[in-house]
């Protein structure tokens, strides 16, 4: 028999979301290879261990230990973490192992404990995440992410897991694997992308009472989430999975309940089906990838079984006794279904015995897949013990009970959903006349509650870890409550009121505001209906002299203009990111953006180097490249460094707002790069843009004032380490931009590992050294730059009002002060104190020019503090209960919530400077609103709930 543990080969089941492997079964029809069917062992019979509410790190009855990608220390406090691996030699029952954020690669970042490593029913281990949804664990088609085998008692939370495979090239590797391990917990956990061969990306297998609750699962793999071969008494609940794609052998299934295993229930689930992973021509090849000579076009699937079905029986007894409750089976007409005989194994296809039915809903899109059926319940000679109840049957072609071997009862099905939405408004809510479906609450072992099943409970962590994959996000509460044209109850009215309180002015909001305060749910759908429109753009490639194109920029900005370079792969259903481009000196008008496009955006043509284009193609990027401020812009005429006048950060900022409105942009995936002036300006914009860019990237430039061991924005600085040289006093450039500022820049950085410096031996411009330096910032998918995503959720924040990056009336001969900049993502400062906070201070001594070799030398840059007025806050989540506050010469502050941050369900502790009191914060769309004006528009930065306080 194979190690089952590291190379299970079971019949082909790639489901939506990703196939764990099963392991040794008979051969034949979905048959495991390899010895005999062992009865399930290494864990005692019982309920799984109390499912809790919430998400964090919290401590239980035995030790913490702290976990991070690059940890290298003991694991035993948040400044000394480990790498994952080392948590196995120590953990025992009741400890719990916490995973900062992060993307966790390599065999020893992978959860995978050693054979027989297991809590207790009273004392369960636990992994958890610091915050949701942040840690990653990243197989690289190399490793599985998750893999227990012979582990019982765990409960494993709040991680995305991905990208399963074996450094050996075995295809067989599924993303999440319980294999002979029983009384487990997966919770808050979303996995994507198999294996291409016998895989799942959720799989229970040879053992009983697991749960999985709360999750999510798509991408390759033969059957997405699968119990098999004696994997049972297993619990799905609220877990949505997408079938994508497999090429290899055997049935596929999104989810795929009993396989020579017993009483599993899956309540409140919903599947999907979208071939997104096939190719359209193929070879079918079988479990160790050798071609079987069946070749497939037009993306055909081969043995496609259904959204919810199952394998069946070939050992007995063959009653399954499984049970499928409050869920939903869907196909639009965008998504790409089977296309082979099968047009009977749709959304629901049962040929077991053992099996209820109960308050499910089967949608097609009506008007497309027309010849699948709705459900198809097949004959299986026994009598009696097969229900169907409850069940709403929308569009495809008709349903087929086998009604002498099913008993069913209010069974709706319609041809379209008019009738059910004009009476209830959507095809969730149970229709007492019609005897349709109950959708609306949720199910709890098998008994339906009173309790709200709605908004999704995974809702926005499926949407960021769509984003994560590179895959379409979507809203799944809102796509299933418009089925058929239905909508979110009542959210038509709180849409419209939310427009018009943004449109309004500030003397007729109050009109509005008491119905947004007491709105309190869907707040994130309802703010996605407001402010994201529908993307028709699609063209792609140059894009010269752009303008802006609303009223109140055309009125702020007559004359600028822009440049755009938007990659070829650009699709308006995926997000994609935005790189600014700053260029360098020049005059002080608009012509300058004929030199911008001739040169800086030349494709080689003229300059032979193409300075701001190359990689941009292959990247994840729109490239735009402004006009820096001119004109009425300018505080003073012919201003040299027009990157740092007062208006430049929201000049770019409504930049990006009106690329916005055309182009799909991913917000937490704006960086900017500037050479020479516009390497001054990247100093500078690092600094006031802190919380608006994911990455920034300086070349050439120099600043006088920073935060830089406080700013959380990761710098790629370029430099040529001979910028500054003297030759003569003709043949002379002086220290303006030396290589100084930028070894300071990273000095003050203290050593953090996303501040790089790409030093190279040429002068100011860029040679090929240099050159080489930029493309490996962009570098299509593959540079620095790539992984770079900004977090409006962090956990840590440090923010300062005014951030600023020179001192007031030295900005290049000009006078005026910084402008105030209150607000840093979840932090506002309201209100400071008469006192100072120290800035980083990049000091000059002696003169630099070039009136002589003397002149020259007699120049140096060192790093000091310095004083000046202004208010600091950091803050910290230190759980879904607790944060902590450090400020000076702060008086009010607010922190803006979200629950991805925070417990808004329960009250929670906020510790200022040491002192700790107990607060609650009511989400409101009203608040939610305000976040999004507070810092620009941005549609990626809103939070549910303002917390107000004052020191």
């Amino acid at each position: 028999m194979e190690n089952v543990k590291n190379k299970i080969r079971y019949s082909v089941a790639v489901a939506v979301l990703g196939a764990l492997i099963v392991s040794c079964g008979n051969e034949g029809r979905n048959g495991l290879r390899g010895g005999s069917n062992p009865s399930s062992k290494g864990g005692g019979v019982g309920t799984p261990p109390t499912v809790g509410t919430g998400g964090g790190c919290i401590k239980g009855e035995g030790a913490m230990y702290y976990a991070s990608p690059e940890g290298s220390g003991d694991g035993k406090t948040l400044k000394t973490p480990f790498k994952i691996s080392k948590f196995w030699n120590l953990a025992k029952p009741g400890d719990t192992l916490c995973l900062l954020d992060g993307r966790y690669t390599g065999s020893d970042s992978m959860i995978t404990p050693p054979e027989n490593l297991s809590g207790t029913q009273e004392k369960a281990i636990k992994i958890s995440t610091f915050n949701d949804g942040k840690a990653s664990i990243d197989g690289e088609g190399k490793y599985a992410p998750i893999s227990l085998y012979k582990n019982d008692w765990w409960i494993l939370e709040g991680f995305n897991a991905h990208d399963a495979g074996s450094l050996n090239g075995d295809i067989n590797v599924s993303v999440i694997f319980l294999n002979y391990s029983s009384n487990n917990i997966i919770r808050r956990v979303v996995g994507w992308e198999a294996g291409d061969g016998n895989t799942n990306v959720m799989g229970v297998h040879h053992g009983d009472n697991n749960l999985v609750e709360d999750s999510a699962f798509w991408g390759r793999a033969r059957k997405v989430v699968s119990n098999s071969q004696q994997g049972n008494k297993a619990i799905f609940r609220r877990v949505f999975a997408r079938w994508e794609g497999c090429q290899s052998a055997d049935p596929k299934m999104t989810f795929a309940l009993s396989y020579n295993s017993y009483d599993a229930l899956c309540e409140n689930c919903i599947g999907t089906w979208d071939s997104l992973r096939m190719e359209e021509n193929y070879e079918l090849h079988d479990y160790d990838n050798n071609g079987l000579g069946v070749f497939m076009n037009n993306y055909e699937v081969q043995q496609p079984n259904g959204i919810f079905s199952h394998d069946g029986f070939d050992v007995l007894p063959d009653v399954a006794n499984i049970r499928l409750y409050g869920s939903i089976a869907y196909l639009t007409k965008d998504q790409r279904f089977h296309n082979n005989y099968k047009k009977w194994a749709g959304p629901f296809w049962y040929e077991l015995k053992g099996v209820d039915l109960k308050d499910n809903l089967s949608y097609i899109e009506p008007g497309s897949h027309d010849d699948i059926w709705r459900m198809y319940l097949s004959k299986i000679n026994y009598q009696g013990s097969n229900f169907a109840k409850n069940m709403t049957l929308i569009g495809g072609t008709e349903e087929l009970i086998e009604a002498a071997d099913w008993a069913s009862e209010n069974i709706y099905s319609s041809d379209d959903a008019n009738e059910l939405v004009a009476r209830n408004g959507n095809l969730l809510v149970s229709d007492t006349t019609l005897k349709t479906a109950n959708i609306m609450k949720r199910y709890v072992n098998g008994k339906l509650t009173d309790e709200d099943l709605w908004p999704w409970p995974m809702n926005q962590r499926i949407f960021d870890a769509l984003i994560e994959g590179g895959y379409p996000p979507f809203d799944l509460t809102k796509t299933v409550f418009e089925f058929g044209g239905g909508q979110v109850t009542g959210t038509s009215d709180i849409v419209q009121t939310a427009k018009s309180w943004l449109a309004a002015d500030s003397s007729s909001r109050n009109n509005y505001e008491e119905k947004l305060k007491n709105w309190t749910s869907y707040i994130d759908q309802v703010i996605k209906d407001v402010v994201i429109p529908q993307y028709s753009e699609t063209q792609t490639g140059e894009i010269f002299y752009q303008g802006f194109t609303t009223p109140e920029f055309q009125a702020k900005y007559p004359d600028h203009q822009f440049h755009m370079y938007v990659p070829t792969h650009y699709k308006p259903d995926k997000p994609i990111g935005l790189l600014f481009w700053l260029h360098g000196g020049g005059e002080w008008s608009a012509t300058d953006i004929d030199h911008l496009k001739d040169y800086e955006m030349d494709d080689g043509s003229v300059t032979n180097r193409s300075y701001a284009r190359p990689e941009t193609d292959k990247s994840d990027y729109i490239l735009v490249a402004p006009i820096a401020p001119f004109g009425s812009m300018l505080p003073v005429a012919n201003h040299a460094s027009r990157w740092n006048v007062p208006g430049a950060d929201q000049y770019l900022m409504d930049i990006a707002t009106e690329i916005s409105k055309k182009y799909n942009l991913n917000y937490n995936k704006i960086a900017l790069a500037g050479f020479s002036m516009g390497g001054i300006g990247a100093y500078h914009q690092a600094i006031r843009l802190n919380d608006r860019l994911s990455a920034v990237m300086p070349s050439g430039g120099s600043w006088e004032l920073g935060n830089w061991s406080d700013l959380k924005t990761p710098l790629y600085i370029i430099q040529g380490t001979y910028d500054a040289y003297f030759n003569s006093t003709s043949d002379c450039r002086p220290h303006n931009t030396a290589v100084e500022f930028s070894r300071l820049a990273k000095q003050a950085a203290g050593g953090k590992k996303d501040v790089v410096l790409k030093e190279y031996p040429a002068g100011h411009g860029w040679d090929d050294m240099g050159q080489n330096a930029w493309t490996n910032f962009i570098n299509g998918f593959e540079g620095w730059l790539t992984d770079k995503v900004r977090d409006p959720y962090a956990s840590e924040v440090v923010a300062i009002n005014p951030w600023r990056s020179y001192i007031q009336e030295s900005n290049y001969g000009a006078s005026w002060e910084e402008n105030p900049s209150p607000h840093t993502k979840w932090i506002s400062i309201n209100e400071i104190g008469e006192g100072t906070i120290d800035y980083d201070y990049a000091k000059i001594s002696g003169d630099g020019t070039c009136s002589s070799q003397q002149n020259f030398n007699n120049w140096s840059l060192s790093l000091t503090k310095k004083a000046m007025k202004g208010g600091k806050v950091e803050a910290k989540i230190l759980g879904p209960h607790k944060i902590e506050l450090k400020t000076e010469n702060v008086k009010k502050l607010s922190l803006w919530l979200h629950p991805q941050m925070i417990d808004l369900s329960q009250g929670f502790e906020v510790v200022i400077n040491g002192k700790s009191t107990s607060h609650v914060c009511h989400p409101n769309l009203l608040d939610a609103l305000r976040s999004y004006e507070r810092r620009g528009h941005d549609k990626y930065m809103i939070y549910h709930c303002e917390l107000p306080l004052e020191l």
